[in-house]
Order: C-alpha cells, then sequence, then structure tokens
C-alpha cells in the first residue's frame, strides 16, 4: 500500500563535505549535525515524520551515513537526497 502523506526528502551530507550545487534547488527546512554515536537511520526516520513534505539536512561522519543507506538497501555515497515514507527510503537526488 502507497503512502498516502508527502514524503519527507532528506539529505544525508558528510562532516566537512562540499555543499553539492543541486542543494540550491530545495527549500531547506532544517539542518541537524549528529555526532558519532547517533543512530542516523532511526534519526532520520523520526525526522520524517515530522517534516513530510518538506526537506532537511542531515550531517554526519561517512561511515555513518552509508551505514544508514545500506540498512535501506541504497548502495550511494553522500551526498545523496532521499525520500522518505511509510513504503521506506528512495534516492531522489543526484
Amino acid at each position: 500500500m502507497t503512502d498516502l502523506q508527502c514524503p519527507a526528502r532528506a539529505v544525508l551530507l558528510a562532516i566537512d563535505a562540499v555543499t553539492p550545487s543541486w542543494m540550491d534547488r530545495l527549500r531547506i527546512a532544517a539542518r541537524f549535525e549528529l555526532s558519532a554515536d547517533e543512530d542516523v537511520a532511526a534519526f532520520v526516520d523520526a525526522t520524517a515524520d515530522e517534516f513530510r513534505g518538506e526537506d532537511f539536512v542531515v550531517v554526519a561522519a561517512t561511515a555513518s551515513l552509508a551505514e544508514a543507506l545500506g540498512l535501506h538497501g541504497i548502495r550511494h555515497e553522500p551526498p545523496v537526497a532521499i525520500g522518505v515514507d511509510a513504503d521506506g527510503w528512495s534516492i531522489l537526488v543526484p
């Protein structure tokens, strides 16, 4: 069953990464910087519920971002924008 709510868009960006030019097209509602011991996947899932239909940025260590993406079957390195809804995570950009 498809989620009837608008998905949230989460931009996963590594610490000290250069901001990709495609982010200029987004209207960022919030930016979060996670510590090394925070669970990126759990944070994104919880935050997506609060930001339905909006864009938010999560900055974390590259390894933490890669682990979170891998948990959702996404084999892509950050920076990446993902759609998050009840159906799971999907790559939106690049």
